[in-house]
């Protein structure tokens, strides 16, 4: 009798406590940033070549790779991502090549805080001539609030910068962080394609 009224009570504290737990698929979402399919934050900046873009409102339709720095530590890594992310989305490659030309946007975003958010037009005419004027129109100036853009990424290093491959629909697709190397390269390239 008291085993039969034990494991009914046991039974009983189960079911109630159910609804309770947490679930692994929403904890898996939660730790995966945005990955689960939501819409990626709005991102607004200044182009290197004077013109304001709002990500992802004004790139809708075509997919984007973004590069990301939060802190000067992470631009300079950045910096390194520049020419091999040129040469895989934004050359234009003929013949036997062209077919591997990428159908969407490219850009690099350089997050101001601080003192570097105060400094205004003159930051943003010393970073204009030390770039490329072919890569001016993919180098962003933001001044904008962090948070949200750090917790879509599931960013917890503001050290090192993030890439991320956001889908026609603005819907985030991959992301990769840290110094450059062939096999991140390779992932967003992949995913890139993908999104096409």
């Amino acid at each position: 009798m008291f085993r039969k009224l034990f494991l009914f009570f046991f039974l009983v504290a189960v079911l109630t406590a159910l609804p309770f737990l947490p679930r692994g698929s929403q904890a898996d979402r939660d730790s995966a940033g945005l990955l689960g399919g939501e819409v990626f934050p709005e991102l607004k900046g200044k182009s290197l070549a004077g013109a304001e873009v709002s990500i992802p409102s004004g790139t809708k339709g075509k997919p984007v790779v973004l590069g990301i720095a939060f802190s000067p530590k992470a631009e300079g890594d950045l910096k390194g991502w520049l020419q091999p992310l040129y040469d895989t989305f934004l050359a234009k490659h003929e013949g036997v090549f062209a077919a591997g030309n990428f159908d969407g946007h490219v850009y690099m975003v350089a997050l101001l805080s601080g003192a570097a958010s105060l400094a205004g037009k003159s930051l943003e005419d010393k970073a204009a001539k030390g770039t490329d004027a072919e890569l001016r129109p993919h180098i962003l100036l933001s001044r904008q609030e962090a948070t949200p853009i750090l917790k879509a990424l599931n960013a917890t290093d503001k050290n090192k910068p993030y890439f991320a491959i956001l889908d026609a629909e603005g819907r985030l697709k991959a992301v990769v962080s840290g110094a450059f190397n062939e096999a991140k390269l390779d992932e967003l390239t992949e995913k890139a394609e993908e999104a096409e």
